[in-house]
């Protein structure tokens, strides 16, 4: 089954812009965070992140869909947990919110979720002579917790 998120672009958020001073842009981050297992050295989460394009002013082009897939492979077999992650376009603007179709399936029935996050994280890079300086926050962010997932696996091992 596929969870949706719809993050809204608020109305004072700056385009992405690189200068020769400073930039600013943006990543779509994507986030499963699960039960460590110390044993088998997996760590408690998987990140994926996407750079995209804000355009407040101008007509956004028709980009290609972005997709992250570990579906049905060894990496997804021995992390008991396959995921297919999809954006329509990489570049968004006011009247059109960054949608992120988020697919999970299980190789494991034991395994347990804690959490799926989808958030718009905002960077400014600000340069001066030899200094640089690093500002990041999330704009927009999105989170489904383990305990509303559904507890009922469909034939394939979905939800």
């Amino acid at each position: 089954m596929y969870i949706p998120f719809q993050i809204p672009l608020p109305n004072d958020i700056p385009s992405s812009m690189s200068l020769g001073t400073g930039t600013i842009y943006y990543n779509v981050n994507a986030k499963i965070k699960r039960k460590s297992n110390f044993w088998k050295c997996q760590g408690s989460k998987k990140m994926i992140k996407c750079n995209c394009n804000i355009s407040r002013y101008s007509l956004m082009p028709m980009t290609d869909p972005i997709k992250w897939v570990e579906w049905d492979d060894q990496k997804a077999w021995k992390r008991g947990l396959g995921y297919d992650v999809f954006m329509y376009y990489s570049t968004f603007g006011p009247e059109n919110p960054i949608i992120v179709k988020f697919a999970i399936k299980f190789y494991k029935h034991d395994l347990i979720i804690k959490e799926v996050f989808v958030g718009l994280k905002e960077y400014h890079v600000f340069r001066a002579s030899e200094n640089v300086k690093l500002i990041s926050e999330y704009v927009e962010e999105r989170r489904v917790s383990g305990d509303q997932f559904p507890n009922i696996l469909d034939a394939h091992n979905e939800w």
